[in-house]
């Protein structure tokens, strides 16, 4: 059986987890075989949190290659910009 996979829609620190950074894309959690609550994961994917915006979303695995492989970091476009 496969373990539900999420990645983070916008950039968050985890407050729950030791102030853990999340940039938009990543996988959540890390590492992948961390314990979540399910109630976490409501609250982190609803707009039931502190940020009222969903911060992270399901995915099925052949979305999370596709992000893998779009995601741009804004060290990607600092180094484009100073070509």
């Amino acid at each position: 059986m496969s373990k539900d996979r999420y990645i983070v829609l916008v950039d968050f620190v985890d407050l729950e987890d030791k102030n853990k950074k999340y940039k938009a894309g990543d996988k959540y959690p890390k590492p992948a075989n961390k314990k979540i609550t399910k109630e976490r994961l409501l609250e982190l994917s609803t707009n039931k949190n502190r940020r009222n915006t969903p911060l992270i979303e399901k995915v099925e695995e052949a979305q999370v290659k596709e992000v893998e492989e779009i995601v741009i970091t804004d060290e990607d476009v600092k180094a484009d910009n100073e070509e």
